[in-house]
């Protein structure tokens, strides 16, 4: 798979000297001579990721990994500064960078990043993947039945879910309390992380009475 990578300056020189290593490393480069440019053929280009230059005149590479974090979150994107400049890449990347290069840039650290960061953008898509078919059958249409007191709970979890508050499930064993409690986890802003169940009944009695089944 051929990755699409915008490189971002106002250095024509610096544009054609990316372009030919891009390239040569087995990516397909676009370039754009400023970052009002490259908003501008973003969608045109639909890049995996963005390297852009900090100091630009009109619109920084600040400003532009701002807007892109905005619009387009799942794009990576990497900036170049100068060694002078450590301080501005910190910011970068506080900013939600991925990583930064340093001027004068050459081919092994540029293939290093770019490496590295396809690589976790693969690792990023197959963990959306299996989290994805991990809560398929959570979701509310699978759970909502045509008994009044389903379709009920079913409202109760559509209403908690994007909350932070805690939730305690009550019921008989065998009545399905860790279905709603995983139908709460993958329904909610959480979703991507794991849901963790632990069994209550293999945790030693202190003599206080517990639940079957917490969820974290």
């Amino acid at each position: 798979m051929t990755h699409r990578i915008l490189v971002v300056d106002d250095d024509g020189a610096i544009r054609e000297s990316f372009e030919r290593q891009l390239t040569m490393l087995g990516y397909e480069p676009t370039t754009a001579e400023s970052a009002e440019r490259a908003m501008g053929m973003l969608h045109e280009v639909s890049p995996a990721v963005v390297i852009t230059d900090v100091r630009m005149p009109e619109v920084s590479g600040l400003e532009l990994l701002t807007w892109l974090r905005e619009r387009a979150p799942e794009i990576d994107v990497i900036v170049m500064t100068a060694h002078q400049d450590m301080n501005t890449a910190l910011t970068a990347m506080k900013a939600g960078a991925y990583d930064y290069l340093i001027k004068p840039l050459d081919l092994d650290q540029i293939e290093m990043v770019l490496t590295r960061c396809v690589r976790d953008r693969a690792l990023r898509r197959k963990v959306r993947r299996l989290t994805s078919e991990a809560a398929e059958p959570y979701e509310l249409q699978h759970l909502v039945g045509t008994d009044p007191q389903m379709i009920e709970i079913s409202k109760i979890i559509a209403s908690v879910a994007p909350t932070r508050a805690p939730v305690l499930v009550r019921g008989e064993t065998g009545t399905g309390k860790e279905l709603v409690a995983r139908a709460i986890h993958y329904n909610s802003p959480a979703a991507d992380e794991p849901f963790i169940g632990v069994n209550c009944t293999a945790v030693p009695d202190a003599g206080v009475p517990r639940p079957e089944t917490v969820a974290l």
